[in-house]
């Protein structure tokens, strides 16, 4: 089916906002179910992401949707709850995968596979999302944090929980470690006023209060950044590989011990990026990566939203493979993972809200046909 470049546009726009008519989402479903979209797509997710991000979308009837969706294939669907779209990127490829547009890719050369998305009822047990829970250590003292506003003594100091953000309010020095488990994630204001988004698994360990020529912060797991601009005190951020040192601007860093590489990504700004002896000039949309021996490479073409997915509440992945999704799902939703022997590589291109169950990660994996999974207690085993 050929339709023109202006034509897909229009109807991607009015299928994402709800104004397409049965006529045109006929049109659309034909369109994909063709085969020769994906770049195309891909474009459309990437200009509501850049042109949307953070914007409050209409609730979208999900039970409708799939019924209208799935009804035309000849499925059936069991009912689903109206949610918010919220996490534009992530509903648009829900969407798109319901009509037939999720990929797995292959390892030796890119295969697009079409699926439908049907509910993952099959699944014995589910498990719910991460949410916003972290841990803050002063000493030998700690408080377990959740989203409740509320502000006690931590140390001396007088500590303040507003909207899942956590704040020193004193100012007497004391070192700090805010650390969020597997399926939790959590924010914090520094005394400078740098706003930190931490990762599920991560910890940050800081001053209540910045007193010397740099602000030093050390860093284990994932965090996002933006940074105060004091052009006085440049930012210092420590990993066990990279030491990365800024004035004003936001970055992300992936720096999980259990992974072989140190990733940071720079959204706006400059940095500057110091390992194994080397240093990096970053400018924006560019990466530092740095091996287990502390090698430093530039990517000077970074997929910025790939990086930034988790902090904007949803996954990305862009021809990852399997290995590296259940890595980040076993994160988020806090289990273990079990591959059984005999398992493919699979590389999938997915962006999926974290708001989801898992059972509708791994549906949605699943329904490719490539790979099979089964939960058993906190565990994901992994079948081919």
């Amino acid at each position: 089916m050929s339709l023109s470049r202006e034509r897909i546009d229009y109807l991607l726009r009015a299928y994402t906002f709800q104004t397409a008519t049965d006529a045109e989402e006929r049109e659309l479903f034909e369109w994909i179910a063709a085969g020769s979209g994906d770049s195309v797509i891909n474009d459309h997710i990437n200009a509501l992401i850049r042109s949307h991000a953070g914007e409050k979308f209409p609730e979208v009837n999900w039970e409708d949707l799939y019924r209208r969706v799935l009804d035309r294939v000849g499925e059936k669907v069991t009912p689903v709850r109206r949610i918010r779209w919220y996490h534009v990127a992530a509903a648009v490829l829900i969407l798109l995968a319901a009509g037939g547009s999720l990929y797995v890719y292959s390892r030796r050369q890119p295969l697009p596979a079409k699926v439908v998305v049907r509910s993952a009822t099959h699944y014995q047990n589910d498990i719910h999302p991460g949410s916003t829970k972290a841990v803050l250590q002063a000493g030998g003292l700690q408080v377990v944090l959740d989203k409740k506003d509320t502000s006690f003594t931590l140390a001396g100091n007088k500590v303040r929980i507003s909207k899942g953000n956590v704040r020193i309010a004193d100012d007497t020095p004391i070192r700090y470690t805010l650390s969020t488990p597997r399926g939790g994630e959590y924010r914090l204001v520094l005394s400078d006023g740098t706003k930190v988004w931490l990762n599920a698994a991560t910890k940050l360990v800081y001053p209540s209060v910045f007193t010397g020529a740099t602000r030093a912060v050390t860093l284990e797991g994932e965090a996002y950044f933006e940074v105060h601009t004091d052009a006085t005190h440049p930012f210092i951020v420590h990993t066990a590989i990279q030491n990365i040192k800024v004035l004003g601007t936001s970055f992300n860093v992936h720096a999980y011990r259990d992974e072989k590489s140190v990733v940071t990504t720079l959204v706006d700004g400059s940095l500057q990026v110091k390992g194994a002896g080397k240093t990096l000039q970053l400018q924006p949309g560019q990466q530092a990566q740095s091996d287990v021996s502390g090698e430093l490479q530039l990517n000077p073409e970074a997929d910025v939203q790939q990086a930034i997915a988790w902090k904007n509440g949803y996954f990305r992945f862009d021809k990852a493979d399997l290995h590296a999704i259940m890595q980040r799902l076993s994160r988020w939703y806090d289990v273990d993972i079990h591959y059984e022997k005999n398992l493919r590589i699979h590389y999938f291109g997915a962006i999926m809200s974290r708001d989801n169950n898992i059972s509708q990660i791994l549906g949605m994996l699943e329904a490719t046909g490539e790979v099979h999974f089964k939960i058993r207690d906190k565990e994901v085993v992994v079948m081919p």
